[in-house]
């Protein structure tokens, strides 16, 4: 039989990603085998189910493929269009681990939480004098990292690494320490400045509170050739005054590494603008997750536009006799065109 993990964790499928970190902040503190000793098999088993439903809903691809093609498809993987069978999940084991990272500690007695994750010291002192808690801890801030891409990274998508400190709770669950850690971010193709990726529950540690995020933001280094604008390119070709007037076709290199072919015409002027349709910046989409996507190549993405400008070479010395018979050819094309 299937599991349903909206059902263990007693949801609607239309659950929230805060709903989901609430129910499985509520569920996991209450089946937590070291709070259910008496019963240890049945709790353990539940923990187990409990963790791994969140390790599902809580990963925003995994849930979306888990919405989509259900535990099946999800563990056992999906033929592409070539055949091949692609994903497949399979939870590690590692409730213990799941419930560290979402608590900051792995002892359920630490922070003395209740179910509804109020300090039990608080509740205790706090209600009793008119409801106010004793001065708590304060929350952790986010770790904000900012990653340096190149157009070309932008256009394809890349893994990056990044190495950071984060403040983690030590074992008393009260203090903290720092540890370094290293993560591997995807970039997809399609990312840009105003892309932020943010990673719940992976930054600092405080007591008494839930881990705060990891939020990585994006820069892009200059390109010599290219411009973005949104999801366009703005290209600059470099031509010569007699391939302006000639209106030959001009060659250039796209981000992929194709080399693009394009037509002139008309004669170019510094204020001439050539648009090329699909040859811009892959487009992401508004955010959510389309399981499709992760089987094309980025030449089957849509794409913004390329736009071209030119940069005319005009030549830098002319002979009286040169400079008179173009003088001579203009004046003769005004008066053919009159």
């Amino acid at each position: 039989m299937s599991k349903n993990y909206y059902e263990i964790l007693e949801l609607a499928r239309s659950a929230s990603h805060e709903h989901i970190a609430q129910a499985f902040r509520r569920l996991a503190l209450k089946y937590h085998p070291l709070k259910n000793p008496t019963d240890l098999a049945t709790n353990s088993s539940r923990f187990s189910e409990i963790c791994e439903a969140y390790d599902v809903l809580s990963h925003q691809e995994r849930k979306a493929w888990y919405d989509k093609f259900g535990e099946y498809g999800l563990k056992e993987g999906i033929p592409n269009a070539s055949g091949q069978i692609v994903g497949g999940y399979r939870f590690a084991g590692n409730s213990y681990e799941i419930f560290d990272k979402f608590f900051g500690t792995s002892n359920p007695f630490s922070d003395v939480l209740e179910d509804d994750g109020r300090d039990q010291y608080g509740s205790m002192f706090g209600d009793a004098f008119g409801g106010q808690n004793q001065p708590s801890f304060p929350a952790p801030s986010d770790i904000v990292i900012t990653l340096e891409c190149t157009l070309y990274e932008f256009y394809n998508g890349c893994l990056k690494k990044v190495d950071f400190d984060r403040e983690v709770l030590s074992h008393d669950g009260r203090t903290t320490r720092p540890q370094k850690e290293e993560m591997n971010i995807e970039v997809k193709p399609g990312f840009s400045e105003s892309t932020v990726l943010e990673f719940p529950s992976k930054g600092n540690e405080a007591h008494a509170h839930r881990p705060s995020k990891l939020v990585i933001r994006f820069r892009q280094t200059p390109h010599d050739y290219y411009h973005r604008e949104g999801d366009d390119l703005i290209y600059t070709q470099r031509i010569s005054l007699e391939n302006a007037l000639l209106s030959e076709p001009v060659s250039l290199k796209a981000l992929d590494g194709r080399t693009l072919v394009v037509t002139l015409d008309e004669i170019i002027t510094p204020q001439t603008s050539k648009l090329v349709e699909g040859e811009g910046m892959p487009i992401q989409t508004d955010g959510s997750i389309n399981i499709l996507d992760h089987l094309k190549t980025v030449s089957q993405l849509p794409k913004g536009n390329l736009q071209i400008r030119f940069d005319i070479q005009f030549p830098k010395k002319l002979s009286n006799h040169h400079k008179q018979t173009i003088v001579d050819a203009l004046r003769q094309n005004e008066e053919e065109n009159e």
